[in-house]
């Protein structure tokens, strides 16, 4: 099972590649670039879906031989005649009662959310600062207390995961769980300025072009350099990116108003996938594995609807209407 893909995005991971390269593999059933295929570019037996149930794949595997027969897509169209009507009913009831649910409206918007894939993982936007704001909001209203001082707790989360827009006017459960379709859960990291830095630095290599880790921020004023090349390093480990031989790029300007120090500690309010070192925030990692880590379990569609409810008054404003300057790059 892999997760690699065979577009230009997928670069030099490719599942063509996997096969290519690696003894005592049967068959590669693979995913991310949403391919439908069941064969690779040299007629390699790797077998991939498509997307959003457009296809059940299959593999017919010999008990006796444990030799692959056959193996084939089935077009999702093909599967309604084989579909339990009993079932479909009772799958129904279920699906109709958490729509209905989620298509209620709980605030409004005044603005338009930007939710475009190149927007948030290539620059700061208003739909970032929203989500942080609210998950910054969150972990100090829960009422815990944070091994460091007020003014050294930031947020930050990856702008891949950020996958729709809000749009002007009436706001449902359900919009924002499309902006934030993963599940993921609010999480608190404790790093030193230097940990910190490098994550930064890290996650924005790719400018100006774009990578799912960009940061989009909340307490915290930084500046990126593109002039400046990124200083690539060493492969992170079970990682397909590299960390800086050097910070470059990144500037920390100011965290919470007060000037950026590479010694202290700050507590860095993230989601539970950049937490244990998903997409560039490798410099989490450690943290996570020395145990300067907790989850919260607040989830952060949940944390964006309470502080829209909460603190906005259910009404999302012009204070939204554009990115607020937390991030410059040159």
């Amino acid at each position: 099972l892999g997760h690699l893909g065979v577009d230009d995005e997928s670069a030099e991971y490719k599942s063509y590649y996997l096969w290519n390269a690696v003894e005592g593999v049967d068959f590669v059933i693979d995913g991310h670039s949403h391919t439908v295929m069941t064969s690779g570019e040299s007629g390699q037996p790797i077998q991939s879906t498509g997307t959003k149930f457009e296809n059940i794949g299959v593999i017919v595997i010999d008990n006796a031989t444990k030799k692959i027969e056959d193996h084939y897509l089935v077009p999702e169209g093909d599967l309604k005649e084989m579909t339990s009507a009993y079932v479909t009913g009772f799958a129904q009831e279920i699906v109709d009662s958490v729509d209905a649910e989620y298509k209620k409206t709980f605030a409004e918007s005044e603005v338009e959310l930007n939710g475009d894939k190149p927007a948030n993982r290539a620059a700061e936007s208003n739909n970032g600062d929203l989500i942080t704001d609210a998950m910054l909001w969150s972990v100090k209203n829960a009422g815990g207390e944070l091994n460091v001082p007020a003014e050294n707790v930031l947020a930050i989360t990856n702008g891949g995961g950020i996958r729709a827009w809000i749009h002007k006017g009436p706001v449902t459960k359900a919009d924002v769980t499309t902006v934030l379709p993963f599940g993921n859960t609010i999480a608190v990291v404790y790093v030193t300025g230097a940990e910190l830095l490098e994550a930064l630095e890290a996650s924005t290599f790719a400018l100006p072009g774009t990578e799912g880790g960009f940061p989009q921020i909340a307490g915290m004023k930084m500046t990126i350099d593109t002039s400046k090349p990124y200083d690539k390093g060493a492969q992170y480990p079970e990682s397909t990116f590299y960390g800086p031989k050097s910070i470059n790029r990144v500037t920390i300007d100011s965290i919470n108003g007060k000037p950026f120090d590479a010694k202290a500690t700050y507590a860095v309010v993230t989601n539970n996938f950049c937490q244990v070192g998903g997409d560039t925030y490798y410099a989490f990692r450690a943290a996570y594995e020395a145990g300067k880590t907790f989850d919260t379990s607040i989830a952060m569609d949940v944390a964006v609807m309470d502080y829209v409810t909460e603190i906005l008054g259910g009404k999302i404003g012009a204070e939204y209407a554009a990115p607020q300057g937390r991030i410059t790059i040159k």
